[in-house]
């Protein structure tokens, strides 16, 4: 049967057909030498079937010409062997996106840990003589520098290091080395 007639029966495109031959998986049974037309055989159908099967289940063309060469129980059992990498891939996403989660989780704890510790650095200070301003407005610039956090999209924080941010690290908590006094360095 000719190319036309061959796509009908399997439900392909004649160009698909010509791809296949092009690659080696389907070759036609013969080709006219004057005209160039490829026929096929009816039982090739079969060929057809496997090749859209192992295609659909993402086999390489390499894979299908080795499957091709092989029996129905060879065949299942790859298909049996697809399905557990696909499985496990599956696991490993799902481990990533819990990762992500809990990771996601973790940043927004450290950054409300540091907005809430520098809110109360910043209120235990007082710099109305220093600077000349009112507590309100001293309150008001607090508010103004925490709200930054409150702009902070996640979603959109790329190419950061989020390591350096251990528990306990966070500034203030110095252990044997006290932060320096500002307020009272005369070179400062």
């Amino acid at each position: 049967m000719n190319i036309k007639d061959f796509s009908l029966l399997c439900g392909a495109k004649p160009h698909t057909l010509r791809y296949y031959d092009s690659v080696g998986l389907l070759r036609p049974a013969r080709v006219d030498e004057n005209s160039g037309y490829r026929h096929y055989d009816r039982e090739q159908a079969a060929d057809f079937v496997k090749i859209k099967n192992l295609q659909r289940a993402g086999f390489t063309i390499e894979e299908m010409k080795d499957l091709l060469e092989k029996d129905d129980r060879a065949i299942l059992s790859a298909f049996d062997e697809k399905l557990a990498e696909a499985e496990a891939r599956l696991a490993e996403i799902q481990a990533i996106r819990n990762s992500y989660r809990t990771e996601m989780n973790d940043i927004k704890n450290r950054i409300e840990k540091i907005k809430q510790q520098m809110a109360a650095e910043m209120r235990g200070y007082d710099p109305t003589d220093e600077f000349g301003i009112t507590d309100e407005q001293y309150e008001g610039i607090i508010e103004s520098t925490l709200g930054v956090f409150d702009g902070i999209d996640l979603s959109q924080i790329k190419d950061i290091d989020f390591e350096p941010f251990h528990e306990g690290e966070l500034r203030g908590d110095f252990g044997e080395e006290p932060p320096h006094d500002y307020q009272s360095d005369p070179d400062y």
